[in-house]
C-alpha cells in the first residue's frame, strides 16, 4: 500500500517532479473517494496511471484566451517564452519553470506561468492548458504556444 506522501517521495526521486502539499492533499482525497481509504495498492495506482483521459476543452474559449494573452504581452512588451520560463513566486521572487530538452513545459508550470499574467481567470487558464496539451501527455510545446499567440 502506498500513501499520497509516499508517492510524492517516489515521484521526486524517480521523475524529479516535486509535488506541492496541495497536490498531495488532492491525491489523498482522491484515494479516499475512490478506494474508501487513504492508501492505494500498487496495482490500483498502475491502473489509474494507465487509464487514458480524454481532453475536454472549449476551443472558442481557448482561442479567446490566447487573444487576451497576445494583447497583454503586446502591452507589457514581454514574450511568451519569457513568461513560460519564469513567473512571479508567492514570496521569494521569480519561480523558474522547467522547460525540458524538447522545449516543453508541464501543464502545472504552464498554468502557473499563464495565471501569473493576471489577464485570465483560473477556469480560462485550465481550459487553455487542455487545449494546448495537443499530445495529451501533460506537456505543452513552447513552439505550439508561440505559434498560437502570434
Amino acid at each position: 500500500m502506498l500513501s499520497a506522501t509516499e508517492l510524492k517521495v517516489a515521484m521526486k526521486e524517480l521523475l524529479k517532479f516535486d509535488m506541492s502539499q496541495e497536490e498531495v492533499t488532492t491525491m489523498h482525497e482522491f484515494f479516499r473517494a475512490k478506494f474508501k481509504r487513504s492508501e492505494v495498492k500498487v496495482h490500483e495506482f498502475s491502473e489509474i496511471i494507465r487509464t487514458a483521459t480524454k481532453r475536454k476543452y472549449e476551443a472558442k474559449g481557448a482561442k479567446s484566451a490566447l487573444s487576451s494573452i497576445k494583447a497583454h504581452l503586446e502591452k507589457t512588451g514581454r514574450t511568451i517564452e519569457a513568461v513560460l520560463s519564469t513567473s512571479p513566486g508567492p514570496k521569494d521572487g521569480p519561480v523558474a519553470h522547467n522547460i525540458n530538452e524538447h522545449g516543453e513545459i508541464t501543464l502545472r508550470g504552464f498554468k502557473l506561468a499563464i495565471y501569473s499574467l493576471g489577464c485570465l481567470t483560473q477556469q480560462q487558464v485550465n481550459n487553455l492548458a487542455k487545449y494546448m496539451d495537443r499530445y495529451n501527455n501533460g506537456m505543452i510545446k513552447i513552439t505550439d504556444v508561440k505559434l498560437a499567440v502570434l
